[in-house]
């Protein structure tokens, strides 16, 4: 079986398994504020549900490489592969432990990011701050066709690493365009977010700014593998 890995400085990503439940269940302990935890049944059948929706896009975009076609996406979104969501973990290279996943999905050729969760014992240790910086690489250099990133940020600072939202909303150089304003109460206490939207023309100039050498030129790589 074929999947793909994206390598970092410190991280790398793979598509979510089974074997991670106990990780994505510890990462999503406090996501909601009334304190609820997520039972081993509800995340065995979530996790296993998520797993299931990667299999059909999986296997097409994997029986693309050595075409002309490889590294590209479903660009049409009315297409049965064309909105495919992704379920990714993230592993550390030192020791391949698993300290979180994110959620996305491709809409033809956007990309629109949903959420990142880091398990307690590896937040403040710089890791999301490395996605934040490296992260995408992967969709405006590896793949070949997304041209749209999205994400909802939460409107007031503190909630991301300043890294991160200073790239949003303090970088006259950054061109990312709000969408809108919305608020989600996923979480129980209400929390505000702002959707943007970073465009692969931009974001690539951005990166090659003389400030911004460090991120280009640290470590990253994007292979597909078998298992």
């Amino acid at each position: 079986m074929k999947y793909a890995k994206q390598t970092f400085p410190t991280i790398y990503i793979k598509a979510m398994t089974v074997n991670e439940k106990e990780a994505v269940r510890d990462a999503f302990s406090d996501w909601r504020a009334d304190g609820v935890q997520m039972t081993d049944d509800e995340a065995t059948t979530l996790i296993y549900q998520w797993c299931e929706q990667m299999k059909a896009p999986d296997a097409e975009y994997f029986s693309a490489i050595g075409g002309e076609n490889e590294y590209m996406v479903e660009p049409d979104p009315d297409q049965p592969f064309g909105t495919s969501w992704r379920y990714d973990c993230i592993f550390r290279k030192s020791d391949d432990v698993c300290i979180g996943f994110q959620v996305g999905k491709f809409m033809g050729t956007r990309f629109h990011h949903s959420m990142t969760c880091i398990r307690p014992a590896y937040r403040n240790q710089g890791y999301y701050s490395e996605l934040g910086d490296q992260g995408l690489k992967t969709l405006f250099i590896a793949l070949k066709n997304v041209e749209t990133f999205t994400s909802n940020v939460p409107v007031k600072a503190g909630t991301l690493p300043s890294s991160i939202y200073d790239l949003y909303n303090g970088d006259t150089d950054w061109s990312a365009g709000l969408l809108r304003t919305q608020t989600l109460l996923d979480r129980i206490d209400p929390v505000e977010y702002q959707l943007y939207e970073v465009k692969k023309a931009d974001w690539l100039a951005w990166l090659d700014l003389p400030k911004n050498a460090a991120i280009k030129a640290a470590t990253f790589s994007y292979e597909i593998l078998d298992e």
